[in-house]
């Protein structure tokens, strides 16, 4: 059973490359056209469709969702072979370490850190640099039933369904490997350690150190990863027609063949680190503020006095109105005559 859309490997036709538009574009002697370099199935895109038949997997899928490495796995730019190829003609690793090539004129250098750009991981000033024993302790946690004192011999038939789809994605996704993958390198164990156990771990850092050690191999690795850092050197220079390369892409039959491995281990649940981050508390979960303070406390006796003073009422507060001041009234005397007075 085929689980995996492959590309189909063409050998490089040399009879007529000048026909190709971008080799004219590039510049390039047609004679000097490497036909050692291959072309094979690596760098899957990853199948997160949630198949109702399949539900066992939903919580690992909606983790992956929002996971660091999610854009990794799923980004599809557009390949093309001539791009890739004039890529892989001229890659050298520089006296600083860094890997290097031209395309267009353009400078492409590839470290660590610019891995971790282009692709969206995780940045940190101090990563996590998994141990031997830290990759024990994972394994011990995701439930794998085999034997852990050889590292490099760790099989995904060892796995429940849930946790061998996770090791393929990272397998098939995150690393150069080409053909089985049944069997789980360390450094495959360290890109999966840091999302399993909620850990920064350096994915840039591991991917170049696979990069780095086969350049030499004259196989187009990494394509999707290698026509993303073109495609950000280039900007809108980047050719938009040729010899298109399509992707692999890992087909939901994966879901059917992982359940049939349920006799192997039943642990499917995810670790405590991937369901804080698929989880996260809610704000209504988060710590209250603290108590405003409260009043000073008053004695009874105080209370009373307090209880006895009136308040000024609105109308006491105005200003009182001026005493309206009667006039006395005089008493009329009589006047007496003066001739009654002699």
């Amino acid at each position: 059973m085929n689980l995996y859309s492959q590309e189909t490997t063409k050998p490089v036709s040399l009879l007529n490359p000048s026909f190709s538009p971008v080799f004219l574009t590039l510049g390039l002697n047609p004679k000097m056209a490497n036909a050692n370099i291959t072309f094979h199935p690596t760098n899957f895109i990853a199948n997160l469709d949630r198949h109702p038949k399949h539900t066992i997997f939903h919580p690992m899928i909606d983790f992956l969702c929002i996971s660091p490495i999610h854009y990794a796995i799923t980004a599809s730019p557009p390949m093309y072979r001539d791009v890739l190829r004039t890529f892989w003609e001229g890659v050298h690793l520089a006296s600083n370490g860094s890997i290097r090539s031209r395309v267009l004129g353009k400078r492409i250098t590839i470290t660590p850190s610019s891995i971790n750009t282009i692709l969206h991981f995780p940045q940190a000033e101090n990563y996590v640099s998994p141990s031997f024993d830290d990759l024990r302790a994972m394994l011990d946690a995701v439930g794998y039933t085999g034997d852990t004192a050889q590292l490099g011999a760790i099989k995904r038939a060892h796995f429940s369904p849930v946790w061998s789809f996770y090791f393929d994605i990272i397998a098939r996704c995150l690393s150069s490997k080409i053909g089985g993958h049944d069997q789980i390198p360390i450094p495959t164990l360290k890109l999966g350690y840091g999302l399993a156990m909620n850990q920064t771990v350096n994915l840039g850092a591991l991917i170049f150190d696979d990069l780095k050690t086969k350049l030499k191999l004259k196989k187009a690795i990494y394509p999707r990863f290698i026509t993303l850092f073109i495609m950000d050197a280039l900007g809108d220079n980047y050719p938009r027609e040729g010899d298109a390369l399509a992707p692999n892409f890992i087909s939901k039959g994966i879901f059917q063949n992982q359940e049939s491995r349920r006799q192997a281990a039943d642990n499917n649940a995810l670790t405590p680190g991937m369901l804080a981050v698929l989880n996260p508390p809610s704000p209504s979960h988060s710590p209250s503020p603290p108590p405003p303070p409260s009043p000073p406390h008053h004695s009874s006796s105080s209370k009373k006095r307090a209880s006895k003073r009136k308040q000024p009422s609105s109308v006491e507060t105005q200003a009182p109105h001026p005493k309206r001041h009667k006039k006395k009234k005089q008493k009329k005397t009589k006047s007496t005559p003066q001739s009654e007075l002699t």
